[in-house]
């Protein structure tokens, strides 16, 4: 190979000059390999990094028969803001040890274990472990530290985790009233008091201070509005009695913060003049040509016998239609 391409480069050279270029060419070769060799040389001097991180610890590559000693130099990265609920935050511990080091995580001075929220990467090239922390609740906040032990002594570094908790907006209490326009309940009716709250998670009823629970004649309901900030709270009141008259309490609360506002129920009979239906807390006013008959079935008066008058109109919709629908409907 060598002589074809002295062949080729040296062509119409006389032999003495072509030798002489040959021999050049040798003595280039052999100086790029001594340079290249003492590169490698002077590489392998620099002192460099030289620990692999493993499972157990950090070991030093070499097999040095100096001593090698010195405690460990350790470098802890912690975040610097307060760390909001749910987010995810890491620690970093980097260590530089000349033996074999052992590395040990604690929380407010307990040890860190593997467990499902909170576990330990470590990095093999740059001796690094992370301590990852998901989904933060105020119970992670506190000291963290990261222990690192050789057989020259051991080294602790420590930052606080500040967690930033959820700002607990206060319930408040819109009104209490009674479902309608009335101001009274009416006896042997019934009666629907509603509540609106805001930022309550949950609320109850009171009367005279004592609980109400659910119960033949008094059920609870509730719905959530404009995106559940809103809930309103309902109670009614079946087949109302005299005995309900009382100072109702709607108490709404949230993470052990409360709020209440109360309402006093009063109650009165149908009024003179009304038909008042067992089902709601309504009144409707019966016309004037219309006179209560016997048994309670209302008749129209009438120039006309035998059958309903022209104030048959007013009879259908002022009282045979409210009557048929409340399941008490008479006959002309």
């Amino acid at each position: 190979m060598n002589n074809s391409i002295s062949s080729r480069n040296f062509s119409g050279l006389k032999p003495v000059e072509m030798a002489r270029r040959q021999k050049l060419q040798y003595m280039m070769l052999v100086f790029t390999y001594f340079a290249v060799l003492q590169e490698i040389v002077n590489a392998s001097n620099v002192p460099h990094p030289s620990f692999t991180c493993g499972p157990n610890g950090i070991k030093h590559d070499t097999n040095d028969s100096e001593t090698l000693g010195g405690t460990p130099n350790v470098d802890m990265t912690c975040p610097k803001l307060p760390i909001k609920m749910d987010a995810h935050t890491e620690i970093a511990c980097e260590v530089l040890s000349k033996t074999f080091a052992n590395i040990t995580w604690f929380h407010n001075r307990q040890p860190i274990s593997k467990q499902r929220k909170s576990h330990v990467t470590v990095d093999r090239k740059s001796c690094y472990q992370t301590l990852k922390i998901k989904f933060v609740t105020t119970s992670d906040g506190g000291n963290y530290t990261c222990q690192v032990a050789n057989a020259n002594g051991n080294v602790n570094k420590t930052c606080v985790l500040d967690v930033k908790a959820h700002t607990t907006e206060e319930v408040q209490i819109g009104y209490v009233k009674i479902a309608g326009n009335r101001q009274k309940a009416i006896l042997q009716g019934s009666v629907v008091l509603k509540c609106s709250m805001l930022h309550a998670q949950a609320g109850v009823w009171l009367r005279n201070s004592e609980r109400i629970t659910d119960n033949e004649r008094q059920v609870y309901r509730h719905e959530r509005m404009f995106g559940a900030k809103v809930m309103m709270l309902y109670l009614e009141i079946v087949n109302v009695t005299k005995n309900d008259e009382g100072l109702y309490t709607c108490l709404g609360y949230r993470n052990g913060r409360q709020a209440n506002k109360t309402f006093y129920l009063e109650t009165e009979p149908c009024p003179s003049g009304y038909i008042c239906p067992h089902e709601g807390n309504t009144a409707i006013r019966i016309p004037a040509a219309v006179l209560p008959g016997s048994n309670g079935v209302f008749v129209a008066q009438s120039k006309s016998k035998g059958s309903c008058s022209v104030f048959q109109g007013y009879l259908l919709i002022f009282v045979y239609i409210p009557m048929a629908l409340h399941g008490c409907l008479g006959s002309c």
